[in-house]
């Protein structure tokens, strides 16, 4: 049961990793998150990181923690929660997956640019394990994580990145498959 109930709490991170790649067509906020800025001639965290994919990112956690929060009284829900949604703040908690996730993505970007490594290109496993990191920061005073629960997080996704990438890749939103 612990392991739904992690991953019933990540959601709304898998989903807000998910929405940038999901909304990339649309062409509102397409500004670079790092506003174009270099650190020894390298972007700061390349050509894929933009104020659109931060912004739906962080709506997107925003709107599944509420709906986590509305099927909170229906007893299976219940329990199936690391947390009282009835007494979270919904907006902050949300803010707080989405922007942890964004973030983790952010500063993986940042270390692989210092790296050389061009922004798409692979980088295992963290290309995989950098938003459930952040996310895992930004909650850590409201979920109690142990051990094992971070290393299952941890471990699962990757799993669970690979196979959406794929499902992605299937649907025609990727363009690459992993």
């Amino acid at each position: 049961m612990r392991i739904f109930k992690l991953l019933w709490l990540m959601l709304p991170a898998y989903c807000a990793n998910m929405a940038p790649m999901l909304v990339g067509k649309l062409n509102i906020l397409d500004c670079p998150a790092d506003f174009n800025i270099e650190l020894n001639g390298n972007r700061l965290l390349g050509k894929n990181k933009t104020i659109r994919g931060f912004v739906f990112g962080i709506l997107t956690a925003i709107a599944v923690v509420y709906c986590q929060g509305a099927l909170f009284s229906i007893s299976f829900f219940k329990m199936a929660s690391v947390l009282d949604y009835s007494k979270l703040n919904i907006m902050l908690f949300g803010f707080l997956m989405g922007f942890g996730a964004l973030f983790g993505d952010s500063l993986k970007s940042f270390v692989k640019r210092r790296l050389n490594i061009k922004p798409g290109a692979p980088w295992f496993p963290f290309d995989q394990i950098d938003y459930v990191i952040g996310v895992i920061i930004f909650t850590w005073i409201k979920v109690r994580y142990y051990l094992l629960d971070i290393l299952f997080l941890l471990l699962t996704a990757p799993l669970l990145n690979i196979s959406f990438s794929y499902i992605g890749y299937c649907l025609g939103i990727k363009k690459e498959q992993l």
